[in-house]
C-alpha cells in the first residue's frame, strides 16, 4: 500500500469516527487484524466500486476491481449479513445482533444508522426492486420483512402469511418478490405485504429470480428452479448455496458449502463447478460486475476474482491476515497471543490483534486443539489425530514430537512448575515429558479414565486432569494421579482455571451447574455458575487475570466473575460472537476470545495500573501504544522484571524531544502511561523507553 493509499484509508477512518461518533462503548472489540472473518456478501456500484461484507470486520471497498483495498465501515463489532447498492453513490447494509441497517450516500465513504421503524435488529439480507423500494428479510420476527419506500429514512414491518424466519429475499421484473427461510419458498404479488407458500421446506437458505419467470432456491441442500414464478417446481443438482447470482448475461452463480462455485448458463437447468485455481470450497457469497468480473467470499475470509467468466480464479488476499475465524484454542505467550484454528493452523499476533501471521501451518492436521510454551522457549502444539509439534527457534521450522507418545489425538498441554510438559490424550490417557523435553512417558498411575479433556498446571506442584468422569489430582508435578471430584461426581470437566487469590475452578461439558469452585485445593468443590432448570452449556476454556477475575468462554456466551465465583457477569450481549471456544490472556491483563466468528480483545486492560504492580512481567518489554492512530489521547504500556530508573519520552521526525512522560525510578511490574498531543500537528512521532540500560522505540501516528 503506498502513501496516497494509507492517508486515504485514514481519513475514512476519520470521516466514519465524525459520522458515527456516538457508538456505545463496548468491553470487547473483534482483533482479527487488518481483515478478517467470513465473506458473507458482494456488492457493486455503478462507478466500479467493489464492496465487501464481512463477519466481525466490517466493510472493504476497492475502487481497482480488487487490486487494493481500504476499510469502507470500521470493522469492531460489525456483522455484515446484507450488502446493496443504489445509484448516485447509495450502498446499504445490514447487520445482525443488533446494529440494525445504515447507509452510505457517498459510494462508502461515511455511513449512517438508518433504523426508524424497526421493532428488532436481527437482518438477514436486503434486495430493492425496480421501483427502488427496500425490502429486508428478518432471521428473528415478525415483522420477517422490512419495506421502506424512501431510502431507508423510514422501514415498515411487513410480511403476512410468513410463519419464521427468513434468511433471503429477492425482487422480480414483473413485480412480484420471493423470500426463503425456515418454511420454504414465499411469493408476493403486493409489494410484500402478503406472502404465500410456493415451496414448502424446513430449511431454504437462498433464493433469486431472473426475468421471464424463473426462480432458483436451495431447499434441504437440493438446488431447484422454477419456470412459472414458483407455481411448479424441479430439482436439479445437491448442493447447499448460501447466495446466488444472476449475471449480466444472465449466467446463474451459486456460491456453496462444500462444491465451491457452481455455474448454469441454461436457466438452470445443468450446473458445474468453476473452481480452477480455487482451493477451498466453502463459499458464502458470490457476485458479478457488470464488466463480468466475478467474485467470491469465502467461509475462511478469502475473497477470489475471475475475469474470464469463472475459468480461473485469483485470490486477491486484501491486506493482512484472511482467515481468523473458526477458532478452536488460545494461548498467551506473554506479550503474544496465539490462535489455534479448526484447519490445522496457528496465527500470532504480538501487537493486541492489530496485525496476525501464520505461525504454525502446511501440515496438513484436522485441528490444533492445545498449545504450550516451556522455560526454554520452545513452542508446542497439540492437534487432533497428529500428535504434537515443537519448534525451538519461533515458528521458523517444526518436528513432530511425538516419541513415546502412544495417541495422538492431544486435548491439552501444560508445563508445570518444574517444567514438565503434560499431555492430556483422549483415550490415552496422561502423558510426561521432563526438561528438557526429548520424548514421552506414560503417567497414568490412578487415573482410571484415560479420556483426558483438559490440563492444568499451579505455581507449586498441583497438577489437575479434567476427565469425561470427572476431575483427577496430582500433588507431585503429574507423576500419580487420584480422583478429586466431590460434589462434582461424574461430570465430563472440559476446563480448568487457578486463580491467583487461591481458588480453582472447573468448567463443565454440557452442565448445570457449568462452573465449580474449590477454595481447598480440588478437595471439595461447590457450584458457581448454575442455570435455571432445563438449561445447560459447555464451559471451553477459562483465564484468570492478576487480580484473579475469571473469565470462562462457554458454547453460549463468555462470563466473569469479580468476585471468587460467588456472581457472574453474562458478557454475550457486548462481545457479538457465536460460539467461544478458546480465551487467553496478555501480561500487561487484556483478555482474548476466540470462537466461530475469530477473535476479540477486552477494549482495555482487565486490571487497573495498580493492581498490575504484583504481577511481575518475565522481561522488558514496551507494547505498540493504543489506539493507533490517535486523536488526542493514547495509551503506552510497557513493563519492568526488575526496579529500575525509567525515561520514556516522545519524539519528532527531527529527533527532537517532545514530551517527557516518564523519568524517575519504578518498581518492577507493568506500567501505563496516558500521552495527550494537544497542540501537536498530524503526523508520526517515536517514543522512547529506557530502563536499565535497555532502550525500545516504538511509532506512534497522531491524526487529527
Amino acid at each position: 500500500m503506498n502513501k496516497l493509499q494509507v492517508w486515504t484509508f485514514l481519513v475514512q477512518v476519520v470521516l466514519w469516527c465524525v459520522s458515527y461518533g456516538q457508538s456505545q462503548t463496548y468491553f470487547w472489540e473483534p482483533a482479527n487484524g487488518t481483515f478478517g472473518g467470513t465473506v458473507s456478501s458482494i456488492a457493486s456500484a455503478e462507478n466500479g466500486r467493489v464492496y465487501f461484507g464481512t463477519r466481525v470486520n466490517g466493510i472493504f471497498c476497492s475502487s481497482d476491481f480488487g487490486n487494493t483495498w481500504v476499510q469502507s465501515f470500521p470493522g469492531p463489532r460489525y456483522d455484515i449479513f446484507g450488502l446493496i447498492t443504489k445509484p448516485g453513490g447509495n450502498v446499504f447494509a445490514v447487520t445482525f445482533f443488533r446494529e440494525g441497517a445504515f447507509r452510505s450516500t457517498d459510494y462508502g465513504r461515511s455511513w449512517m444508522s438508518i433504523n426508524t421503524g424497526f421493532s428488532h435488529r436481527y437482518l438477514y439480507d436486503v434486495c430493492m426492486d425496480s421501483s427502488g423500494r427496500l425490502f429486508i428479510a428478518c432471521w428473528a420476527g415478525p415483522p420477517y420483512v422490512y419495506r421502506s419506500t424512501d431510502n431507508g429514512n423510514n422501514w415498515t414491518g411487513i410480511g403476512a402469511g410468513i410463519p419464521i424466519d427468513l434468511k433471503s429475499i429477492a425482487a422480480a421484473s414483473n413485480g412480484w418478490m420471493f423470500s426463503s427461510g425456515d418454511a420454504g419458498v414465499f411469493a408476493s404479488t403486493n409489494i410484500g405485504l402478503n406472502w404465500t407458500l410456493k415451496l414448502s421446506a424446513t430449511s431454504a437458505p437462498s433464493v433469486a429470480v431472473k426475468p421471464g419467470g424463473y426462480v432458483f432456491a436451495c431447499v434441504l441442500g437440493v438446488i431447484v428452479y422454477s419456470t412459472d414464478y414458483g407455481m411448479t417446481w424441479q430439482a436439479q443438482t445437491t448442493a447447499n448455496v448460501n447466495r446466488f447470482c444472476i449475471s449480466p448475461q444472465g449466467e446463474i452463480l451459486a456460491a456453496t458449502i462444500g462444491r465451491g462455485i457452481l455455474k448454469s448458463t441454461n436457466n438452470g437447468t445443468t450446473w458445474f463447478e468453476i473452481n480452477n485455481g480455487i482451493s477451498e470450497r466453502r463459499f458464502w457469497s458470490v457476485h458479478v460486475m457488470e464488466n463480468n468480473y466475478y467474485y467470491a467470499g469465502s467461509d475462511s475470509g478469502k475473497i477470489l476474482r475471475s475475469t474470464d467468466h469463472g475459468a480461473t480464479w485469483t485470490h486477491l488476499n486484501p491486506g493482512g491476515l484472511t482467515a481468523m475465524n473458526n477458532i478452536s484454542t488460545l494461548f498467551s505467550g506473554g506479550d503474544s497471543v496465539f490462535a489455534g484454528a479448526t484447519d490445522g493452523r496457528v496465527f500470532v499476533t504480538r501487537d493486541h490483534g492489530r496485525n496476525w501471521s501464520e505461525f504454525f501451518t502446511g501440515y496438513n492436521i484436522n485441528q490444533v486443539l492445545s498449545m504450550a510454551k516451556n522455560t526454554n522457549s520452545h513452542f508446542f502444539v497439540g492437534t487432533l489425530g497428529g500428535g504434537v509439534f515443537r519448534t525451538i527457534d519461533n515458528g521458523v521450522n517444526w518436528v513432530e514430537f511425538n516419541n513415546g507418545l502412544s495417541v495422538l489425538d492431544v486435548r491439552s498441554l501444560t508445563v508445570t512448575s518444574q517444567g514438565d510438559l503434560i499431555a492430556g490424550t483422549l483415550g490415552g490417557g496422561i502423558f510426561r515429558s521432563t526438561s528438557p523435553q526429548t520424548n514421552w512417558t506414560l503417567s497414568s498411575s490412578g487415573l482410571t479414565d484415560l479420556n483426558v479433556y483438559c490440563v492444568q498446571s499451579s505455581s507449586g506442584q498441583i497438577v489437575l486432569a479434567g476427565t469425561s468422569t470427572g476431575v483427577y489430582k496430582s500433588t507431585n508435578n503429574g507423576l500419580t494421579w487420584a480422583s478429586s471430584s466431590g460434589s462434582i461426581g461424574t461430570a465430563a470437566i472440559q476446563s480448568l482455571a487457578f486463580s491467583p487469590t487461591g481458588f480453582i475452578f472447573a468448567g463443565l461439558s454440557n452442565g448445570n451447574p457449568a462452573i465449580y469452585l474449590s477454595s481447598d485445593n480440588g478437595q471439595t468443590w461447590a457450584p458457581s455458575l448454575q442455570f435455571p432448570p432445563g438449561s445447560s452449556t459447555t464451559v471451553y476454556s477459562m483465564v484468570a487475570n492478576s487480580a484473579g477475575h475469571i473469565y470462562a468462554a462457554s458454547a453460549v456466551s463468555v462470563y466473569r466473575t469479580t468476585n471468587n465465583g460467588n456472581s457472574w457477569q453474562d458478557f454475550y450481549s457486548e462481545q457479538g460472537s457465536n460460539i467461544t471456544r478458546g480465551a487467553a490472556i496478555t501480561r500487561d491483563q487484556v483478555v482474548f476470545i476466540g470462537g466461530y466468528s475469530g477473535v476479540y480483545r477486552s477494549t482495555q486492560p482487565t486490571v487497573s495500573v495498580d493492581d498490575q504492580s504484583t504481577a511481575y512481567p518475565e522481561g522488558f518489554f514496551l507494547e505498540q501504544n493504543y489506539p493507533n492512530p490517535f486523536n488526542p489521547k493514547t495509551t503506552i504500556v510497557y513493563g519492568l522484571p526488575s526496579s529500575s530508573h525509567v525515561n520514556l519520552s516522545v519524539f519528532n521526525m527531527l529527533g527532537q524531544m517532545i514530551a517527557q512522560l516518564v523519568s524517575e525510578n519504578q518498581d518492577a511490574g507493568h506500567h501505563q502511561v496516558e500521552f495527550i498531543g494537544d497542540g501537536l500537528s498530524s503526523g508520526i512521532y517515536f517514543y522512547r523507553l529506557q530502563a536499565g540500560g535497555l532502550v525500545q522505540t516504538k511509532k506512534l501516528l497522531l491524526l487529527r
